[in-house]
């Protein structure tokens, strides 16, 4: 009913963060919860990544274009190459996995990150996989 308190919050509006500090690659990002989400627009012919994470849980999946990802475990150098289209996989990247992620198109891609830290944070690790 109209004038009546709500027994619940109603809706929450969270803003994004903007990080252009890379040449060819926006990432944006909220914090919601403990939880972080993150969107990151990858110009064509791109290779962003490059990193690991310790403590960082990661999960992710393509709304627009492909990649070309490639994954390796730091400690025991297990690979996997796999190409990743819009709607078709969600990746969980856990801690000691290195990746890197290229756009193989002609127009921007988009990926949408999911992580219970920053993926720019003093837990990211250097580590070139590609």
């Amino acid at each position: 009913m109209p004038g009546k308190t709500p027994k619940s919050r109603f809706i929450e509006i969270f803003d994004f963060q903007h990080d252009k500090s890379k040449p060819g690659r926006t990432l944006s990002t909220a914090r919601i919860g403990g939880i972080y989400m993150s969107e990151l627009i990858v110009d064509p012919g791109l290779t962003t990544g490059n990193y690991y994470h310790k403590k960082t849980k990661v999960m992710f999946f393509v709304t627009q274009g492909e990649l070309q990802c490639t994954f390796v475990h730091v400690k025991n150098g297990l690979r996997k190459v796999m190409t990743l289209k819009p709607s078709t996989k969600v990746i969980h990247v856990p801690p000691y996995v290195s990746f890197a992620t290229k756009n193989v198109t002609d127009t921007k891609a988009i990926l949408v990150y999911f992580s219970n830290f920053p993926l720019r944070s003093k837990d990211s690790y250097r580590f070139d996989v590609a």
